[in-house]
C-alpha cells in the first residue's frame, strides 16, 4: 500500500469513531425511553466511558513509544467496534425485557471496554499520521481534529437516514461497518505490519529520549490544553440551557437553534483545518494573532450575546481560534520530543478529557447557581492561553 492508503485508513477509523460518538447521543432520548436506565443513570455511563480516557490515554501512549502506532491503532479499533457490538446485544429487545441485569450488565461492561480501548485510538492516529508526515506536524494534527469533527457532524445525519427503519439502525449500521474493516485490518495485518519502518523512528536531530515528556517540562501547553477543552466542554454543555433563558424560548426550539450553532462550529473547525491552519503553518506570529484575537472576540460576543446571530458569529470566531490552538501547543511538544509521539498523544488525550469534563461540571454548577452568567468564564480563554503561550516562547528563548 502507498503511504496515501495508509493515511485514508486513519482518517477512515478516527471520522467512524466520531460518527459513532455522535450518533450515540443523538439516540439518547430513544436509550433512556426504551432501555432499563433512566436519564441519571446513561448519564453515569456515558461521562464515566469519557473519564476512562483520563486514566488509560497514557498508557496506550506508551505502548504506541513500544509497539508502533499502527498496531496500537488496530487493537484500540478492534476494541473500539467490540464494545458497540456488545452495547447492541445489551439493547436487544430479548435481553433487556427478559435479563434486566444481565443487560445493565453488558451495557456497564461495553462502556468499561470502550475506556479502554477508544482512549487510544486518537494518540495513535495522531502518531501514525505524524510518521508519515514529519515535515507538517500542525497541518497533520488539524486535518485530524477536522476529519473527527466532520465524523461528529455526520453521526445525527445516519441516525436520522435510518429511522425509518428504527430508531437506532443508523448505530447498527455503524457498528457493521466497524465489523467489516476490523476484519479487513485483522486480515491484512502482516501486510501493514510489514511495510519498512513500522516502528517509531527518532529524529535525526538528537538522540532518542533526550526530552523527557513530563506536565512539569512542559507544563505551558499542558496547562493551555487544559485552559481550551475546560471552554469548550462549559460553552457546549451550557449553550443549550443559556440560548433558552436568554431569548425566551422553549426547550424544543432551543435544541433547535444550539444544533446550528454546533454545526456552524464543526463547519469552521473543518474549514480552518483544511485551510487557513496549512497556509499560516510557517508564519508563528500572523498563526498566533489570528487564534488569540478569535478566541477573545468570540467568547466576547458568546457572553454578551444579544441575539442568535450574534451568538452564531461568536460561535464562529471561538471555533476558528480552537482549530488553531490545538495543533500549536500538540506542535510544540511534538517537535521537542519527535521520538515520544505516542506519549505526547495519551497526555494531551487525557488533559483535554479531564478539562472537558472540568468545564462541564462549572457549566452545571453555573447554571444552578448563577445561571445569567453561566459563560462568562470564556472571556478568560484568550488571555490566559496568551500568557501560557509567551511563557513557553520565554521558555524556548532561554534555552
Amino acid at each position: 500500500m502507498k503511504k496515501s492508503d495508509f493515511m485514508k485508513l486513519v482518517y477512515v477509523l478516527i471520522a467512524l469513531m466520531g460518527l459513532m460518538q455522535s450518533a450515540l447521543l443523538a439516540s439518547l432520548p430513544w436509550l433512556i425511553e426504551n432501555s432499563p436506565l433512566d436519564s441519571r443513570h446513561w448519564s453515569w455511563l456515558v461521562a464515566g466511558g469519557m473519564l476512562g480516557f483520563v486514566v488509560f490515554a497514557p498508557v496506550w501512549g506508551r505502548a504506541v513509544d513500544t509497539y508502533g502506532p499502527w498496531r496500537i491503532l488496530v487493537t484500540c479499533f478492534a476494541g473500539f467496534t467490540v464494545a458497540h457490538g456488545v452495547f447492541l446485544v445489551a439493547l436487544w429487545e430479548d435481553v433487556y425485557r427478559q435479563e434486566y441485569l444481565i443487560s445493565i450488565g453488558l451495557l456497564v461492561f461495553s462502556r468499561v471496554v470502550y475506556a479502554v480501548f477508544t482512549s487510544g485510538l486518537f494518540g495513535a492516529a495522531q502518531a501514525e499520521l505524524l510518521w508519515q508526515k514529519q515535515d507538517k506536524i500542525k497541518s497533520s494534527l488539524a486535518r485530524l481534529n477536522a476529519v473527527s469533527q466532520f465524523g461528529r457532524l455526520l453521526g445525527p445525519v445516519v441516525i436520522l437516514a435510518a429511522s425509518a427503519i428504527h430508531a437506532i439502525a443508523g448505530i447498527y449500521v455503524l457498528v457493521a461497518v466497524s465489523i467489516l474493516l476490523t476484519t479487513f485490518l485483522l486480515i491484512k495485518k502482516q501486510h501493514f505490519l510489514s511495510r519498512p519502518g513500522e516502528a517509531l523512528v527518532a529524529s535525526k536531530e538528537g538522540p532518542s529520549g533526550q526530552q523527557t515528556v513530563s506536565f512539569k517540562r512542559f507544563w505551558p501547553e499542558f496547562s493551555a490544553a487544559f485552559a481550551l477543552t475546560f471552554s469548550v466542554g462549559l460553552l457546549q454543555f451550557s449553550l443549550g440551557p443559556f440560548v433558552q433563558s436568554s431569548f425566551q424560548v422553549d426547550a424544543g426550539e432551543a435544541t433547535k437553534i444550539v444544533s446550528i450553532m454546533l454545526s456552524l462550529s464543526a463547519m469552521v473547525v473543518i474549514f480552518c483545518s483544511f485551510v487557513i491552519v496549512p497556509k499560516l503553518e510557517r508564519f508563528d506570529l500572523a498563526y498566533l494573532v489570528l487564534m488569540l484575537v478569535s478566541l477573545a472576540s468570540g467568547s466576547g460576543l458568546l457572553v454578551w450575546m444579544e441575539n442568535i446571530w450574534i451568538g452564531c458569529l461568536g460561535v464562529a470566531l471561538f471555533s476558528v481560534g480552537v482549530a488553531c490552538c490545538s495543533p500549536y501547543y500538540g506542535h510544540r511538544i511534538r517537535s521537542v520530543c519527535p521520538d515520544q509521539q505516542g506519549r505526547v498523544g495519551g497526555l494531551l488525550t487525557s488533559i483535554h478529557t479531564f478539562g472537558y469534563a472540568a468545564g462541564i461540571f462549572l457549566g452545571g454548577y453555573l447554571l444552578f447557581s448563577a445561571p445569567e452568567f453561566p459563560l462568562w468564564p470564556l472571556i478568560f480563554t484568550a488571555p490566559l492561553i496568551g500568557v501560557l503561550i509567551s511563557r513557553l516562547i520565554k521558555a524556548s528563548s532561554v534555552a
